[in-house]
Formats: structure tokens, C-alpha cells, sequence
């Protein structure tokens, strides 16, 4: 027959850890991994500040250090143009006029893409492109006069106009490494900026998460400390049962050699009835012979209860489908007996084996009013 579902069971009231220990260990991973998170943020966030910013500023520092070396080459171009006693004319430096130009269109171009966008800086950079422009225009013009054959004019073109002109864009190139310069050494007192708001929040990070931890710690010990309290407390209360269950199996073990074992098994009965608080508490022996149960003594409430009959044969049709060496849950219904009584309602056992050596001697079946009994 199947066995009832329990419905009191003393472990049910104590509440599991588990579901403590593993949200414990969720908030202790989370840590480690908004920690994790936040570090590599930062980190990345500081490189790319130096590949955007500071590096890009070094290749800009470069190209205009390049349009100054240009600047200073037309200097020494422009001088030996210039002299009297020169020994190449002037058309002569037009293959190298045109090389400086094509390196300083690059390098600006260059510059451009590098610089980090300022109002200052985008203001001189396109002061020197007109420049550049008015300074390539008259040259071009003075090249024309050379190769017209007026090298004297094109001489004074040189000295009172394009000298002038080369000197704007030297000033304005020494202008730009300032500013680059000056956005160089921001860019380092920012990142030094950085690096301190950086250690100064992983520290808050970690006092934060220090006190989450133990405060998740600290709970979860609390909580874990009450658990083990009640199994302690219930562990205590079932070995008293335990101790008073060996008394009285101490007790029946004398059955045999009393010389008044009814009156010993009554005895058992009632201190079975008084050790775990139940009403009804019969001790039915059995008959191999003919394969049922005899009641010889009983306590609590009369047979009115439940008829003997019914009991017994309850009894003896459970005990094919039970272990018979360990205690187990029984039901004593009418409609199983040989003669139904619709009146009776059903009744649920507690069954006691009782066996001396490898023979079943007999069984307590302990009953009670109302609830059923915590074995599945």
C-alpha cells in the first residue's frame, strides 16, 4: 500500500543555509567582479587618453619641427638668392623650392590630423596656410621675373617681400610648438590628475566593498549560527527519545524470561506512551503459524476507537509491503477489514518492530487523535 505524505516534520522548521551560502558567495564574486570592472575601465580609459592625446601630440610636436627646419632651409635659400655674387642664378633653385613646398604641404597636413582642436591653435593653423599661400605665390612670381630675365628684379621681389613672408611662418610655426607644448604639459598634469582620482577612488571602492563583504559575512554567520543552535536543540530532544526508547527496549528485552510478560509488555506501553507523547499505544504479537497479530496489551483510549480485528488485520496486511526492521506508518481503514464498517473512520499507526534475534516477536502500534506521523 502507499505510504501518506508527511505532513510535521521537525527538520521542515529549521530553514536551510543553503540559499544563504549562495547568495554569500554571489555578492562575494560580484565584488571581485565590480572591482575587476571598474579597474580595467579606468586602465583603458587612461590609455586611451595617451594614445589620443599625448602620443598624437608628440607625432604633432614632430611635423612642426619639420615645418621649422623647412622654414630655416628658404632662410638659406632665400640669402644665397640673394647675394650678388651668388654663382647660380636664380632659376636654379626652383627644383628645390618646389621639394620644400610639396614636404611642408605633407607636414601640415600631417599636423593637422594630429593636433588635438583648440580655438588658438585652429586660428594659427590657418594663419599659416594664407601665409603659405601669399609666400608660394610670390615666389613663383619671382621665378618668372628670373626666367624673363630680370634677375635684379627678382632679387628685390626676394629681399622686400618673400624674406618678410618667411619670416611670418617661422614665427607662426614657433607659435604652434608653443601651444603644442603648453597642451603637452596639460596632458601630463591631467593624467597625473587621473592617476591620483584613480587611487583615491579604488581605495573608496575598497573600504565600500570591505563593509559589503563583512556585513554579507557577518549575516550569513549569524544566520548560519541559528541553524545549528536548532539542530543542536532537536539533536538534544531526540537523543533523550533515543535514551528512553533503550530503556524500553531493555526493558522488553526480558519478555521472554518473565514470568509475567503481559504485565511487563503493558509496562512498555505506557512508558512508550508517556516517552513520545501519543494516545494510543497497543502491543500486538505475532503468529508465524498463522500469519497474523494478537493483541496482548494496550494503553489509552478502548477498542471502540478501533476494533481489534481491524488493527490486526491492517497490521498483517502491511507487513508484506513494509521493511519489517525498521518503524514505519500504517492506516487501520474499514474498508479493508474482512467486514467493513462505514461508520469508523480511518486511523493511522506508528508501527515498532520488536524482534529477538532473527524472529519477529512483535509490534507496538502507537496511535494519536489528530496530525500524522513525520515517516514517508
Amino acid at each position: 500500500m502507499p505510504k501518506p505524505e508527511p505532513k510535521h516534520d521537525l527538520l521542515s522548521q529549521i530553514p536551510s543555509p543553503s540559499t544563504r551560502l549562495w547568495v554569500g558567495l554571489c555578492i562575494t564574486l560580484s565584488i571581485f567582479g565590480v572591482f575587476a570592472l571598474y579597474a580595467i575601465h579606468e586602465v583603458r580609459w587612461l590609455e586611451d587618453f595617451q594614445v589620443n592625446v599625448v602620443q598624437k601630440n608628440r607625432k604633432a610636436s614632430l611635423q612642426l619641427l619639420r615645418l621649422q627646419n623647412d622654414a630655416y632651409f628658404l632662410a638659406i635659400a632665400l640669402r644665397d638668392m640673394t647675394l650678388p655674387e651668388s654663382r647660380y642664378p636664380i632659376f636654379y633653385w626652383r627644383g628645390e623650392f618646389t621639394r620644400v613646398r610639396d614636404d611642408i604641404r605633407e607636414a601640415l597636413a600631417l599636423e593637422a590630423q594630429y593636433a588635438q582642436p583648440t580655438p588658438a591653435g585652429d586660428e594659427k593653423r590657418t594663419q599659416l596656410r594664407h601665409v603659405l599661400d601669399d609666400f608660394w605665390e610670390t615666389a613663383d612670381q619671382a621665378f618668372t621675373l628670373a626666367d624673363e630675365g630680370h634677375e635684379a628684379t627678382a632679387r628685390y621681389l626676394i629681399r622686400s617681400q618673400l624674406e618678410s613672408k618667411r619670416e611670418v611662418v617661422s614665427q607662426i610655426v614657433a607659435h604652434l610648438l608653443t601651444l603644442n607644448d603648453q597642451a603637452q604639459t596639460e596632458a601630463g598634469q591631467r593624467i597625473n590628475l587621473v592617476y591620483g582620482k584613480v587611487k583615491s577612488d579604488i581605495l573608496l571602492l575598497i573600504g565600500i566593498l570591505f563593509l559589503v563583504a563583512l556585513a554579507t559575512g557577518l549575516y550569513t554567520l549569524q544566520a548560519n549560527r541559528k541553524t545549528f543552535e536548532s539542530l543542536h536543540h532537536l539533536a538534544e530532544k531526540l537523543q533523550v527519545q533515543n535514551q528512553q526508547l533503550a530503556a524500553l527496549y531493555d526493558a522488553i528485552h526480558t519478555v521472554s524470561q518473565e514470568q509475567e510478560p503481559i504485565k511487563v509488555l503493558q509496562d512498555a506501553c505506557e512508558q512508550l506512551s508517556r516517552a513520545l507523547n501519543v494516545q494510543r499505544v497497543l502491543f500486538l504479537k505475532y503468529q508465524p503459524e498463522e500469519d497474523r497479530f494478537i493483541r496482548e496489551a494496550a494503553c489509552g483510549p478502548g477498542p471502540e476507537e478501533t476494533p481489534d480485528a481491524l488493527l490486526e488485520s491492517a497490521l498483517a496486511a502491511s507487513l508484506s509491503s513494509s521493511d519489517p526492521d525498521r518503524p514505519y506508518v500504517f492506516t487501520a481503514s474499514p474498508r479493508s477489514a474482512e467486514t467493513p464498517i462505514p461508520a469508523l473512520a480511518s486511523s493511522e499507526y506508528l508501527a515498532l518492530p520488536l524482534r529477538f534475534g532473527p524472529d519477529l516477536f512483535g509490534v507496538f502500534a502507537l496511535g494519536r487523535d489528530e496530525g500524522l506521523w513525520p515517516l514517508g
